[in-house]
C-alpha cells in the first residue's frame, strides 16, 4: 500500500472544448517527485497539453507536453514531474480547439 493516496480527476465529457477548456485537474499537491498519468480521448484529431504549473496557477512550473489523439482513439500517458514548492498542481488542456467531443483523465501519484 502506498504512504500517499492518488488524486484523480476529470471534468467529463467535453463538445467543441477550446484552448481554454480544463479537461481535467489535479487541485493543490504538495512538494515531491509525481507520476503523472492522463488518458485522452477524442472523436475528432486533437491535441492536448499535460501542463505542470506553479503555486499560484498563473504559469507554468515546468514544459508543457503535448499529445496528439487521433479520431475516435485513445492515448495513456505517464510523466514524472518533481514539485518544489508546495500548492502546484497538474492539470490538461487542449492544445488547439476540437471540433467534437474531448474527455481526459489525470492522476497524480506521488512517489518521493
Amino acid at each position: 500500500m502506498s504512504q500517499w493516496p492518488s488524486i484523480v480527476d476529470s471534468q467529463g465529457e467535453k463538445t467543441n472544448p477550446t484552448t481554454t477548456t480544463v479537461m481535467a485537474d489535479t487541485g493543490v499537491v504538495g512538494t515531491g517527485v509525481y507520476d503523472v498519468t492522463a488518458v485522452l480521448a477524442a472523436a475528432a484529431n486533437a491535441q492536448f497539453q499535460i501542463q505542470h504549473r506553479n503555486a499560484a496557477n498563473d504559469g507554468a512550473a515546468s514544459d508543457a507536453v503535448v499529445v496528439y489523439v487521433l479520431a475516435n482513439d485513445s492515448r495513456v500517458v505517464t510523466l514524472r514531474f518533481a514539485c518544489t514548492a508546495r500548492s502546484e498542481r497538474f492539470r490538461v488542456m487542449m492544445d488547439g480547439n476540437l471540433t467534437g467531443v474531448g474527455v481526459a483523465s489525470i492522476e497524480a501519484h506521488r512517489v518521493a
